[in-house]
């Protein structure tokens, strides 16, 4: 069938695509790639807009988050430096990183009243939505 060798073509373009990935990030950490992706979720309940991102490399006092009655930027930099002298040897580490994620809401906040935690490499930001007004207003008949 034309179908299965239609198929079987994107198959071997996959397992080549996969390859040359793999070959291009080899010997790359996953430390120094996760800037290239975003660990971010944004969900609603009832009451709240909750934004969770996943930022393992960073410290808590490292990380900034600014928000609006419809934005949340969160942003985060750190920059370290570790020079070790044994004998005739030297080793020097250092350890940069940066990132920044700005995201419009899907509803209006109270953004007086949000809050934020930090724990284990993973931050969630809790922003109570506005309470809807009413539209109009009712008129009393004489």
């Amino acid at each position: 069938m034309v179908w299965d060798e239609n198929f079987s073509e994107l198959k071997r373009m996959k397992k080549l695509f996969a390859k040359m990935m793999s070959e291009s990030m080899e010997g790359m950490p996953m430390k120094d790639i996760t800037g290239m992706f975003d660990f971010i979720d944004v969900g609603e309940t009832d009451e709240d807009v909750v934004v969770k991102a996943y930022l393992p490399q960073f410290n808590k006092d490292e990380i900034a988050v600014k928000v609006t009655e419809r934005t949340v930027e969160i942003s985060a930099s750190h920059k370290e430096s570790k020079i070790e002298k044994a004998r005739d040897v030297y080793r020097a580490e250092r350890r940069l990183g940066t990132f920044r994620k700005f995201m419009t809401l899907p509803v209006e906040v109270d953004y007086k009243k949000a809050e934020a935690e930090f724990e284990n490499g993973s931050l969630v930001v809790r922003l109570p939505k506005k309470e809807k007004k009413k539209a109009g207003k009712e008129i009393k008949i004489r």
